[in-house]
């Protein structure tokens, strides 16, 4: 398990990269590389970072999902937004409705 915060920054750095690689190899966003190897580093599952490493990086996270978030803001285009109202609105109808219909029944 890798206790150094430095440490623990690299091998999240160098092994995200290649897991991204490695999904872009695939046909696959990117992103999806950087979440698996997430998965596989955390306490949860390998335990290959350390918990204590992770609470310390919260600033760094902080600052990745807001460049995630800034990004695809970015490729937004209102156009495009305008010719997939229609699936927009139902997808999200949908996935309300969806929502709190299992909550519901989740609780019930």
């Amino acid at each position: 398990m890798i206790m150094d915060v430095a440490l623990a920054i690299g091998v999240m750095i160098i092994v995200g990269f290649l897991g991204g690689r490695l999904a872009h190899r695939f046909k696959f966003p990117m992103i999806t590389g950087y979440i698996i190897v997430g998965v596989l580093l955390s306490p949860s599952l390998l335990d290959i970072i350390s918990g204590a490493a992770i609470d310390s990086l919260d600033i760094f996270t902080h600052l990745a999902l807001g460049i995630i978030a800034y990004s695809i803001g970015g490729s937004l285009h209102w156009e495009s937004i305008r010719r997939q109202e229609r699936s927009i609105l139902a997808i999200g109808t949908f996935q309300g409705v969806g929502a709190l219909v299992l909550s519901t029944l989740a609780i019930a």
